[in-house]
């Protein structure tokens, strides 16, 4: 099974090999780096956690809103082009964000609300076409393969970025002569996180234009599978509260909370990164053993049990191995999770398979967001965490419930 496992990896062509950087540029700058900072940037600059809720909230709200947009655009104007424009949007959002101190006071809140939402459309119109990009540029062989190493690849250079987003402040605080506790440090490393993705423009313009073929008179006439989608949709939106959680407010949690130091929470976010690597790696022996179905729901109960000590245990070694946890379970779910939603319908639909996924996705995060904020707020983490593992239960009560009608016509 190994021996098949790794060849099965030599068989990736050009094309995934530059999106395999492309993705590492993602999970170092933005998963790793950026994500770390973001928030704790936020309380430097003196705001509470109800209202870095609201800003996380508006960024995820974008995500959603944006997904089956960027599907349907990719359909017109093919994954590859909205891959480019995604990166664009990108950088103009995590740039323009750690800009907010040179405006005036009165413009902070909608200026921080403008840029985390743009940071998180363009994300959606890279993530939204690229699970259709990879299906079309490799072969029905190696594509667990491909989601797997793919998958792989966010949280090991997210962990890299973590390391460095944990020392990144501190350097900046010494050349200016500044305190820990003082924003610009915080600035400067978030632009440098967001410059990174300038990087990605030529990888994705080095890859192949995939050839377009036109689809067949029975293909044209299909209706769409608005029954599986829905399905999928409705477990993209439950499933999202686990990782959307930890996503928003763990460094909070983990700062605000528990009062421990940034290098501390760059340390143990890069932990948990570093484990979700060799876990989502293992996922397609996972799934040849058990079925996507079966290794999805084990993934994801993994992620609802390893909610429960974020949420019952104040310490930061709960914390810390509740998060390691939640992150390699999520890992696996997810790249299960896109080729499972991918194969699940004919190649005319993928584009608004994924769409419609991101955008139920999005939305449970931009929920998770506003919710826990307030949460956090008038009752403190605890509701926050278990709330989010009982919605991830929800979400795989769901995905069992629909997995019969998914199966039952499985095109790809």
């Amino acid at each position: 099974m190994i021996a098949d496992y790794l060849t099965r990896l030599r068989l990736f062509n050009r094309d995934v090999r530059l999106l395999l950087v492309v993705y590492c540029i993602m999970g170092f700058g933005y998963v790793g780096l950026y994500a770390m900072l973001f928030n704790l940037y936020l309380l430097r600059l003196g705001y509470d956690p109800e209202f870095i809720g609201q800003v996380n909230a508006i960024g995820r709200l974008g995500f959603g809103l944006a997904g089956i947009p960027a599907g349907l655009l990719g359909v017109r104007f093919g994954a590859r082009r909205l891959l480019l424009a995604g990166e664009s949007v990108i950088v103009i959002g995590l740039v323009g964000a750690p800009c907010v101190e040179f405006l005036p006071s009165g413009l902070h809140a909608p200026w921080l609300f403008t840029c985390c939402a743009l940071s998180f459309v363009g994300a959606t119109l890279f993530f939204v076409n690229s699970s259709p990009h990879v299906m079309s540029v490799t072969a029905s062989v190696e594509r667990r393969h491909v989601f797997s190493l793919l998958g792989a690849a966010v949280p090991l250079s997210a962990f890299l970025g973590s390391l460095v987003g944990g020392v990144l402040p501190s350097f900046f605080a010494s050349l200016l002569d500044l305190g820990d506790a003082h924003p610009a440090p915080y600035r400067y490393a978030l632009m440098v996180a967001g410059c990174l993705f300038v990087l990605t423009i030529p990888l994705v313009l080095a890859t192949r234009r995939p050839s377009s073929r036109p689809y067949s008179a029975a293909a044209t006439a299909e209706n769409a599978p608005l029954m599986v989608i829905g399905a999928l949709s409705v477990v993209a939106l439950l499933a999202s509260s686990g990782v959307g959680s930890t996503g928003a407010f763990f460094n909070v949690y983990l700062d605000d909370g528990l009062g421990l130091a940034t290098e501390w929470i760059g340390s143990i976010t890069a932990t948990s990164q570093l484990i979700a690597v060799p876990a989502v790696a293992l996922m397609p022996l996972l799934a040849a053993r058990f079925g996507n179905g079966r290794a999805y729901l084990v993934a994801q109960s993994g992620v609802v049990l390893a909610l429960l000590p974020l949420g019952l245990v104040p310490h930061f070694a709960a914390a810390g191995a509740g998060l390691v946890c939640v992150t390699a379970g999520s890992a696996i779910a997810g790249a299960i999770f896109n080729l499972y939603s991918q194969s699940s319908v004919t190649q005319k639909w993928r584009s608004l398979m994924s769409g419609s996924t991101f955008t139920f996705m999005g939305c449970g995060w931009a929920l998770t967001a506003f919710l826990g904020g307030y949460a956090i707020e008038h009752s403190g983490y605890a509701v926050l965490f278990v709330g989010a593992a009982a919605t991830t239960a929800a979400g795989a009560v769901a995905f069992a419930l629909s997995s019969r009608i998914i199966e039952s016509r499985s095109p790809a």
